[in-house]
């Protein structure tokens, strides 16, 4: 059934991520509203592994995937450690010491060139350029970048800035926004997972970011033999909130998801949506969804799943009857 979704992130952001990112102090040039150069054709592996990561669907847009897993864009986290070069420089004096060889260096090259003109008194040692690239420029935007805050912290501001400009843009009116679309900007966004196996992970990304493997879903990306994107019932699109909130076919077993989560009952769409962000909430949908047959995917893991719980229940039942015979030394 592989890692969960938790420890796949983490070998993603601790193996794959820290070696993506080697040296990004000396080779990323810092960016603000979208990645360009070798960040960009970097994201594209960072893409790669967040769907791997998450079980998402190919056609998930990447931002959704980035909040839901709390991995901020590629760019970003560079500029981090753009920041975090650039301060420590400044803060051990390394930052001066290289300026001031940069400086004796085009010093020496210029005399070079002037070597058979007319002798000329001795430049004083050139300005360089601001720039980002090098010298003070990229200190002083370094500076700017951080807002007298850590580069940890101010990282998720840029972040929330750069979604905001993301959801000024019209969306569909035909089409209900997807939980994910109202993010929240930290680590807590990976608790909902806690405790789930990565099958169930998957799907629960797949219902926050609106794209899962159901008729309204299907139908939109042409997947052959789904003719319409009713449900069964017929009343509405096939959705996981159709399904946990008015689908006919599945009223009596809605009557134990309301059981399962009672008190809070779930009426409206903004109560699913709410459901899908809570860890409690989140993992008992889930589980009922699954349950409901409307998963074929999920099939096998969760034939297995039954297996390896079965196996843990004899366990422990083999555990238990060892026990009144086992003696323990005292202290």
């Amino acid at each position: 059934m592989g890692f969960s979704l938790l420890r796949a992130r983490e070998v993603y952001t601790k193996v794959i991520r820290s070696a993506v990112a080697y040296g990004a102090g000396v080779w990323h040039h810092p960016t603000e509203r979208k990645a360009k150069g070798i960040a960009r054709n970097l994201a594209t592996t960072q893409s790669h592994c967040l769907r791997v990561v998450s079980g998402a669907y190919k056609a998930t847009p990447i931002r959704f995937l980035e909040v839901e897993t709390a991995t901020p864009p590629l760019d970003l986290y560079l500029n981090k450690w753009v920041a975090d070069f650039e301060r420590r420089l400044e803060r051990t004096g390394k930052g001066d010491l290289l300026q001031y060889i940069c400086n004796r260096v085009t010093t020496r090259l210029q005399q070079r060139r002037q070597r058979h003109r007319r002798r000329r008194p001795a430049a004083e040692p050139p300005q360089l350029r601001p720039s980002l690239e090098y010298g003070k420029g990229r200190t002083n935007w370094a500076k700017a970048w951080s807002e007298d805050s850590l580069p940890e912290d101010i990282l998720w501001v840029h972040w929330k800035r750069r979604w905001s400009q993301h959801a000024s843009q019209p969306l569909d009116r035909h089409r209900v926004p997807a939980p994910a679309s109202r993010p929240a900007f930290s680590y807590d966004a990976l608790k909902k997972h806690k405790d789930l196996r990565k099958h169930e992970s998957s799907l629960l990304t797949q219902i926050r970011t609106g794209k899962v493997g159901l008729r309204d879903f299907l139908f939109e990306r042409k997947v052959p033999d789904v003719a319409t994107p009713r449900c069964l019932c017929g009343e509405a699109p096939e959705t996981a909130a159709h399904l946990a909130l008015d689908c006919r076919d599945l009223a009596q077993q809605r009557e134990e998801l309301r059981r399962l989560m009672s008190p809070k009952a779930m009426r409206t769409y903004r109560d699913f949506a709410t459901a899908t962000a809570k860890k409690k909430s989140a993992r008992t949908l889930v589980r009922w969804l699954l349950s409901t047959g409307r998963f074929p995917e999920f099939r096998l893991a969760e034939r297995y799943k039954a297996e390896a719980d079965q196996e843990y229940r004899d366990w422990e039942a083999t555990v238990a009857r060892q026990r009144p015979n086992c003696q323990v030394s005292p202290g």
